[in-house]
């Protein structure tokens, strides 16, 4: 049977889903493209890994990259808020996202593997690379829109509660695969820092304004 049809109108609507939708943007991105530069920076980092000794699977990472946010294109872009308001609606937003994520899977492809890739993206030591590179591609976002295009609505993103949650995923990829068994400095580090200096940078420009 031939799902190509299928599959590029998701492809498709996966660019016409626009990331932030609550926020004016001067750039706006799509899931299409987020999804993608997550993939691409999961890339760089799990190299990074590599080049430390740790042994990173990166069919199973960039798939999991690749198709992290899939459930998109039949919720939209839910404000973070919102999403997590009360734990009774993450839980009914989470049914309605597997159950429709798993149609989905059968339509693109007549099995359940696509689902499989989606429901898994975030976890064991692949996915940890996946959440960290999730909340880069929201720091490098930001930093695009507040330093290099001026927009200080997004200056608000900026938050410690980011910056701990990038370390704490950190932290996550760090035990995941016993990198203290290496005898090595964590090579995540630089990342964080980085990280930390750009959120700064902006949390100084919102208090100035």
């Amino acid at each position: 049977m031939m799902y190509i049809k299928s599959q590029m109108n998701f492809i498709s609507n996966l660019s016409s889903v626009t990331r932030y939708s609550q926020t004016t943007m001067a750039h706006p991105e799509s899931v299409l493209e987020h999804s993608a530069s997550v993939a691409m920076l999961s890339y760089f980092v799990g190299r990074r890994l590599v080049h430390a000794g740790v042994d990173v699977d990166f069919e199973v990472l960039t798939l999991k990259a690749l198709f992290h946010d899939s459930d998109e294109v039949i919720t939209g872009d839910i404000a973070r808020p919102v999403k997590y308001h009360s734990a009774e609606l993450r839980s009914l937003l989470g049914e309605m996202e597997h159950e429709n994520v798993k149609k989905l899977s059968v339509e693109l492809t007549g099995e359940d593997h696509f689902y499989q890739v989606w429901e898994g993206a975030k976890n064991n030591p692949e996915g940890f690379i996946v959440k960290l590179c999730d909340a880069l591609s929201v720091v490098y976002k930001i930093r695009d829109e507040v330093l290099e295009r001026g927009n200080l609505s997004m200056c608000h993103i900026a938050t410690n509660k980011l910056l701990d949650y990038i370390n704490q995923t950190s932290a996550d990829i760090y035990l995941a695969y016993d990198i203290e068994t290496l005898e090595i400095d964590n090579p995540l580090i630089p990342i964080v820092t980085e990280c930390s200096t750009i959120i700064s940078k902006i949390k100084s420009m919102k208090n100035r304004n």
